[in-house]
């Protein structure tokens, strides 16, 4: 938005009061004018997801997908037959729901069931810290496309606080019924595939100006730690994701610190004992490093669906202290967010038994280790073991790294 069109836009709004509109209605107006300038990346609103929901209910994607979740016995058997079933039970669980609220709360009853058929445990520590009547932007270690923000969602609303804006990166708008699900899901779009420095610029100070529009409304926002999600388990912030968020109060702050207080950062830090999506990362990376990869279309819908379907073992997620200290600068506060990450992760019996096969120490005796793990090692192709291997046992590399106890 140009200076110009904020002074003419605070010029109509003064004209508005000495008409007689009252200072809600002139509120409620000024923050559909702010909202327009985010049309192109910001989530649905409440008017927009009965259409939205419609077209949803017709999507032959989305409907096999359900089918295969909800009724897998009936779609192994008669798949037709499944998805026709499914489609009405859609429709009619659509009909009821008239906001991102309502929406949210359907989404909520779909976690419990995945929840129940393959997590064994879910844990969560730290939001006893986080003021409920803030918003906070939760900087997040990135592991699975859709459920590293679905569980911080989940953990929200099961403590009563409200639920965050999750930015998503543009390349998921081509997957068909995701895109819509995740907007209606207070998703926001970051652009990605922008050519030229100017447009690249452009893009991330209209994403911290979202950002910061939606903290000073008391929202909340979750973003990843760093572009894709970490598929060889090393998690690391990038300086440009920093950098990004440094843009929101860089006129008004006078130092970095101060920009980040301001934005309340919030590190959080989620645990798999299993990854399902273990197997197709380490045939990326090992592919990746063949020759020139280019991934196939349809590779990130397939690993969202076999991320929520299939088996996580424990799942933990550690919320941190809001950001203090350590933040002087773009690559301290990078730092600063990197320790407290990694702290926060949770090692399980995956991850120190893949580090000593890797390594070659200990005894390797698999005590304690999920027999889906061996069972998925024993059958990873040779040329893709090692990486395999190393997206668990880079957990304990990343707290040493960092001279973190584990």
């Amino acid at each position: 938005m140009s200076v110009n069109q904020s002074v003419r836009q605070i010029n109509l709004c003064f004209l508005a009061v000495s008409r007689g509109l009252s200072w809600f209605l002139v509120e409620a107006w000024w923050i559909l004018i702010c909202m327009s300038e985010f049309n192109d990346i910001r989530p649905y609103t409440d008017s927009e997801v009965p259409q939205v929901l419609q077209g949803l209910a017709q999507n032959p994607q989305l409907i096999a997908a359900l089918a295969h979740y909800r009724q897998p016995k009936l779609s192994a058997w008669l798949p037709r037959l499944a998805r026709v079933l499914v489609g009405h039970m859609l429709a009619a669980e659509f009909r009821q729901i008239q906001n991102i609220a309502g929406f949210q709360d359907m989404m909520e009853q779909y976690f419990e069931l995945m929840l129940k058929a393959s997590v064994k445990q879910f844990t969560c520590d730290g939001l006893q810290r986080l003021d409920p009547n803030k918003g906070y932007v939760f900087v997040s270690n990135h592991r699975d496309i859709a459920l590293d923000s679905a569980f911080l969602h989940y953990a929200l609303l099961q403590s009563e606080i409200n639920t965050c804006h999750i930015a998503i990166g543009d390349n998921l708008l081509g997957n068909g019924f995701v895109s819509d699900v995740m907007r209606l899901n207070k998703s926001f779009i970051i652009p990605r595939n922008v050519k030229g420095i100017k447009k690249a610029y452009a893009g991330m100070m209209k994403t911290s100006r979202y950002i910061r529009h939606c903290i000073e409304q008391g929202e909340s926002v979750w973003i990843a730690q760093r572009e894709g999600r970490s598929k060889d388990g090393y998690d690391r912030t990038d300086v440009a994701l920093v950098k990004m968020l440094g843009l929101a109060y860089r006129k008004e702050a006078g130092t970095f610190s101060e920009v980040v207080k301001l934005l309340n950062i919030v590190p959080v830090a989620i645990s798999y004992e299993l990854d399902p999506c273990d197997l197709q990362k380490a045939r990326e990376l090992y592919a990746a490093g063949q020759s020139d990869y280019v991934k196939p279309g349809g590779a990130d819908l397939e690993s969202i669906v076999t991320g929520i379907t299939g088996l996580k073992g424990c799942v933990h997620l550690e919320v941190s202290q809001p950001l203090s200290s350590g933040c002087d600068d773009a690559d301290q506060t990078k730092h600063t967010l990197d320790k407290a990450i990694v702290g926060g992760l949770k090692v399980f019996a995956t991850h120190r038994y893949a580090a000593e096969v890797l390594e070659g120490t200990g005894a390797k005796s698999g005590v304690g280790v999920p027999e889906q793990f061996l069972s998925r090692l024993e059958n990873c192709p040779v040329t893709e073991k090692p990486y395999l291997l190393a997206q668990y046992a880079n957990v304990i590399r990343n707290k040493r790294d960092l001279n973190l106890s584990f």
